[in-house]
């Protein structure tokens, strides 16, 4: 009798590998897999806020001072001591990248086997969670609330 995967056909070599791969999705990983792509969305909200706070101009300001709504008073409020906003924004993004990056390191050593050659680990694990954070966390959500400011603003 023949074991699957251990004959020379590749469809059987394939079925046995992918059955192999999702076994080792246990509990734990996909529920680290959520998380990271839960801190993932919460990055790209703090760096859209960034930008539609700090794009706010003189007329806006002035829109929103005339609306006194709770909305646009913590607006000005926030707005009221730039730096300590800035530094907010900043510190609770690099807190939320590192939660990322040290949940990636954990789903790294439990999901692939990189024991002959570790550095070809480190360096795929820092390519694709760099590229993910920049892409996802950073650069679309910039770009989005860039163009869309008041949108930004409005579910802070």
């Amino acid at each position: 009798m023949e074991v699957l995967g251990s004959g020379d056909d590749p469809i059987h070599f394939l079925l046995f590998t992918l059955l192999d791969f999702f076994h080792a999705f246990t509990t734990e990983i996909i529920g680290s897999l959520l998380a990271i792509v839960v801190l993932l969305v919460c990055s790209a909200f703090v760096s859209g806020a960034e930008v539609a706070f700090f794009s706010i101009d003189p007329s806006e300001k002035k829109e929103l001072d005339e609306r006194d709504t709770s909305n646009s008073k913590m607006i000005l409020k926030l707005l009221g001591d730039p730096k300590k906003l800035l530094a907010t924004i900043l510190i609770a993004n690099n807190f939320i990248n590192v939660a990322i990056v040290i949940i990636s390191t954990y789903i790294n050593v439990n999901l692939f086997s990189f024991s002959e050659s570790p550095l070809l680990s480190f360096v795929i694990q820092v390519v694709a969670i760099t590229f993910l954070i920049l892409l996802f966390g950073e650069i679309l959500p910039k770009v989005y609330a860039t163009h869309n400011p008041k949108i930004g603003r409005a579910h802070v």
